[in-house]
C-alpha cells in the first residue's frame, strides 16, 4: 500500500504568509521560474509589492497535484499517482477561493517546468501494400533493438518488412488549473494600482497572468487577466443562458459592471493572432459584442507585429523590448458599430 502525503489544512486567507520572490541566489545561473518572470518584465520589486499574491515556486508533486490543482488521492480503483510536473510557478488569484472538505482554499493556476502532453498519439505498422495494423509486443521489442543497434535473428541485423509510422498531435499544457472549478478572472488591479479601477479608465483584457502583471505594474494599464481568449464570460450565467435559449455568452460580472458605467473595454491580445488566428478573432468578436450590449465602449488595442523576427509578440514581450515606450506604440480603434466584426462570425449563433 502506497503512502499518501496529506496536505495540511490551509490557513485562513487573512493569515496566509507573504511570498515575495526569494533573494537572488549567489550562483550566476538563474532558476527557471526566475527567468520566466524576468522574461515578462516582472521584477523582485513588483513581487514584493504583490505580497502574498506574488507568483512563487512549488516543487512537491503531492502539494501541487492534490492541493493546488484539487485532484483527489483516491478514486473507486484506489490510489491515484500524482503527475510529476516538476517544479511549478504558482499564480494565486486574489479574492478567489474554492471549498473542499469544509475548508476554504485559495484558487491558483500553475505553470509547470515539465508540462504534460495532451492530445492524440497514434502509432501503427504499415505493410508494403499500404495496409495498416496495430503494433504488438514483438514489434516493439524489434523496434527497440533496431533503434539501439542491436543484432537479432541469430546475429544478422533485423530488417523490418513493415514500416513503423506514428502521428503525434500532442501539445504541452502550458498552464494547469484546479480540477472541476472552471475559469476565473485574474484581478490584480487593486493590488498594483492604489486608485483601483475608475469609471473613466480603459479596462484591458489580456490573456495570461504574467502579461497581466506586466501590463498593470510596468505600463500602468488597468487590466484583467483571462485564462484564455475565451475566458471573459461568467460560466454559470452563460450555461443558464444556453439552457434557456436566450443567448450563449454572458460577461464576467466585473467586466459587465464596468460596461454598465459606460466604461471603455479593450482587448489586448498577442500579435499577429489578434488579426490572423480565426479562433482569436471569433473570441474577440464575441467579447466585444457582449461589451457593446452591456453598455460599454468596445475597443481593440493592437501590438505592432514583430516584422524583423516574425515571432508572436505579447504585451510582456513588447515591454521587455521597448520599455516604457511600449505604451506609446500601442494603437487602439473603436469596435463599434461592429460592421467589421460581423464579417468574421455571427457570435450570437456560433
Amino acid at each position: 500500500m502506497k503512502t499518501v502525503l496529506v496536505v495540511d489544512d490551509p490557513l485562513p486567507l487573512e493569515q496566509l504568509p507573504s511570498m515575495p520572490i526569494p533573494a537572488a541566489p549567489s550562483s550566476p545561473e538563474r532558476t527557471w521560474w526566475r527567468k520566466e518572470l524576468e522574461g515578462s518584465g516582472i521584477t523582485e520589486e513588483i513581487c514584493g509589492k504583490m505580497g502574498r499574491h506574488a507568483p512563487y515556486p512549488e516543487s512537491h508533486p503531492d502539494a501541487v497535484w492534490y492541493g493546488i490543482l484539487n485532484n483527489r488521492e483516491e478514486d473507486e480503483c484506489g490510489y491515484i499517482e500524482p503527475k510529476d510536473l516538476g517544479e511549478v510557478l504558482v499564480f494565486r488569484y486574489p479574492g478567489e477561493t474554492f471549498e473542499r472538505d469544509g475548508d476554504e482554499w485559495p484558487f491558483a493556476r500553475v505553470k509547470p517546468k515539465n508540462p504534460r502532453l495532451s492530445g492524440n498519439f497514434d502509432e501503427w505498422m504499415e505493410n508494403p501494400d499500404g495496409s495498416r495494423r496495430k503494433l504488438n509486443a514483438r514489434d516493439r521489442r524489434q523496434i527497440a533493438a533496431a533503434g539501439a543497434g542491436e543484432e537479432t535473428h541469430g546475429g544478422t541485423p533485423w530488417c523490418m518488412p513493415t514500416a513503423y509510422r506514428c502521428k503525434d498531435d500532442r501539445k504541452p499544457v502550458k498552464y494547469e488549473s484546479p480540477r472541476g472549478l472552471g475559469q476565473r478572472l485574474y484581478d490584480v488591479i487593486g493590488i498594483l494600482h492604489s486608485d483601483g479601477l475608475k469609471d473613466d479608465d480603459c479596462l484591458y483584457l489580456i490573456e495570461g497572468e504574467k502579461k497581466t502583471i506586466c501590463a498593470n505594474a510596468n505600463l500602468n494599464l488597468k487590466a484583467y487577466g483571462l485564462p484564455g481568449v475565451t475566458g471573459a464570460h461568467d460560466i454559470e450565467a452563460t450555461r443558464a443562458a444556453m439552457d434557456s435559449g436566450t443567448g450563449n455568452f454572458v460577461l464576467h460580472p466585473k467586466i459587465e459592471a464596468h460596461c454598465r458605467r459606460n466604461g471603455k473595454v479593450a482587448t489586448l491580445f498577442d500579435s499577429p493572432d489578434v488579426g490572423k488566428n480565426p479562433n482569436v478573432v471569433v473570441a474577440q468578436a464575441r467579447i466585444l459584442r457582449a461589451v457593446h450590449k452591456a453598455g460599454g465602449q468596445p475597443q481593440i488595442t493592437f501590438i505592432p507585429d514583430d516584422l524583423e523576427h516574425g515571432r508572436k509578440r505579447g504585451i510582456d514581450d513588447f515591454y521587455v523590448e521597448k520599455g516604457q515606450r511600449a505604451r506609446d506604440c500601442l494603437y487602439s480603434c473603436s469596435a463599434k458599430p461592429f460592421d467589421s466584426l460581423k464579417s468574421f462570425a455571427n457570435c450570437e449563433n456560433s
